[in-house]
């Protein structure tokens, strides 16, 4: 298994944390993509800070 690097929140209103996303090996069917640059969402911040869903 493979791990990841990311950030994560565990609470609301709670910082983001580094952390790690475990992944298993890719199989035959499987596609590979190299990411270079990601982001966030600009509500992901409101959900972290109230904990409520947007509708």
């Amino acid at each position: 298994m493979t791990t990841t690097p990311a950030l994560s929140v565990t609470t609301v209103g709670g910082p983001f944390v580094p952390s790690g996303l475990g992944r298993r090996e890719p199989r035959g069917g499987d596609v590979q993509v190299e990411i270079t640059f990601t982001g966030i969402c600009h509500i992901d911040p409101h959900r972290v800070d109230t904990g409520e869903r947007p509708r």
